[in-house]
């Protein structure tokens, strides 16, 4: 009644108050709207530089992975986590124009709930593993401002029990699914395949040859320095250093009683096998022999290694 009454004394007093309290309202939703945005924006932006440089990077793994498809875990992680980084900078992207759009809903919520996981999912491994902490604090400020975004448009992204209950049953598939696919190696080496192996080496083994051993992992300083083996006869004629490393100069003599020879890469792989590690072995296809070896335990992750034979050559008998 007051109102009613003020408008019919003074009404274009009444209106001008009226309009300047619904502008005062509109800025107050336009700076609460811009101040979201910065929060996105900023909490984003290191994300969204290492999902671009990983965009650069994709093309670089498919050539390692046709390289070397024994290592296939590092570049499918790597572009499985460009493509769920994308799908969950896009999903950010489309709920945040939602909101700011004022809309009250959306078509499909499930979609939003699955992108939003497929999103997070390459980035919490990061954030819990990660170091030093500038790397975690990167990682974490997306999660958090994907949770406050997602409780912001809870109205529209989950507006009934139903819409939680097939969200949560859709998102759990990726969930499940990605550490899956990396924790099965599909280029495991069985046990049966090794000792196979090892007897080809056995029967087709050449009198006279040398080739080059190199090991990286966690091993002594000495092991990691590559050697270059002669063998005749089924001795080892002469083992030499080929890199200044740990002390030890190049051409310079490697004892022999500590060197991982072709026969002693088979029965250090038989040993990982037997306290069940994770082997992935690639073998010469005339000889037999061990190519390359990559050996990972699942429990300790300080204490696998990868062995390689590289420049292997026949030797001609010599003369008498």
């Amino acid at each position: 009644m007051h109102r009613w009454r003020a408008f019919a004394t003074d009404p274009y007093r009444t209106f001008a108050r009226t309009k300047s309290k619904g502008d005062n309202l509109r800025l107050r939703q336009l700076a609460l709207k811009l101040v979201l945005v910065l929060e996105v924006v900023i909490c984003f932006v290191p994300m969204a530089v290492l999902l671009l440089l990983g965009l650069l990077l994709t093309p670089l793994q498919f050539i390692a992975l046709e390289r070397e498809p024994l290592l296939w875990q590092g570049p499918v992680y790597l572009v499985g986590s460009v493509v769920f980084g994308s799908f969950g900078l896009a999903t950010m992207a489309y709920v945040l124009w939602k909101l700011l759009r004022g809309a009250d809903a959306i078509a499909t919520p499930e979609l939003v709930v699955l992108g939003a996981v497929i999103g997070v999912i390459p980035i919490v491994p990061m954030a819990i593993f990660a170091e030093p902490w500038g790397w975690k604090v990167t990682a974490i400020l997306p999660l958090v401002v994907s949770a406050h975004v997602l409780f912001l448009a809870r109205r529209f992204v989950f507006p009934s029990r139903p819409v939680v209950i097939r969200s949560a049953a859709i998102a759990l598939v990726p969930v499940v699914v990605a550490p899956v696919v990396l924790l099965l190696n599909p280029f495991s080496t069985s046990r049966n395949t090794i000792v196979d192996q090892q007897r080809v080496w056995a029967s087709s083994i050449p009198n006279r040859y040398e080739y080059t051993t190199q090991l990286i992992g966690w091993l002594k300083p000495d092991d990691l320095i590559p050697r270059r083996v002669v063998v005749h006869g089924g001795e080892i004629v002469s083992a030499t250093y080929l890199s200044d490393m740990s002390g030890r100069s190049s051409g310079e003599p490697a004892p022999r009683e500590s060197l991982w020879t072709i026969e002693r890469a088979f029965e250090e792989l038989l040993d990982a096998k037997e306290e069940y590690w994770s082997v992935s072995v690639r073998f010469n296809d005339r000889w037999g022999y061990v190519e390359r070896a990559y050996v990972e335990n699942p429990i300790e992750s300080l204490s696998g290694w990868n062995f390689e034979v590289r420049d292997f050559r026949v030797l001609p008998e010599p003369s008498e």
